[in-house]
């Protein structure tokens, strides 16, 4: 069987609620963010970690992933200041224990799979 190497992250789905306000955000600037390329609005996640180019299925990560993650509570973040950096749009996000915990949980985790720690602190 042949896999196809695929382009992955780690990504935290954000509320319905949520990616609505930032929509509602696009929509007060739109000379400034008029050059940006948009993915839909049910797209719109935090990036916990970047995998890169893999040839080990994303049921593969999730199912190592999930068993990790089981005995986690949920947990709140804070949202900070927007700002506009080249062709994005960054909205800063408060460090938070919780936060700083899932990725170095996740990292670790992961590296059971081959995938290489980050070599730097962890910013949200």
């Amino acid at each position: 069987m042949i896999v196809k190497r695929k382009r992955l992250f780690i990504g935290i789905d954000l509320s319905p609620d949520f990616k609505t306000r930032v929509q509602k955000i696009i929509s007060v600037y739109p000379q400034e963010l008029s050059q940006m390329r948009w993915v839909s609005k049910e797209n719109y996640h935090i990036t916990l970690k970047f995998l890169g180019e893999t040839d080990i299925l994303p049921e593969t990560i999730m199912n190592v992933l999930r068993q990790t993650y089981m005995l986690l509570l949920p947990f709140n973040l804070t949202f900070g200041p927007l700002s506009f950096l080249a062709n994005a749009l960054i909205i800063d996000i408060e460090k938070s224990e919780d936060l700083t915990h899932l990725f170095y949980l996740t990292d670790n985790t992961l590296k059971s799979l081959g995938f290489r720690n980050e070599n730097h602190a962890f910013h949200p």
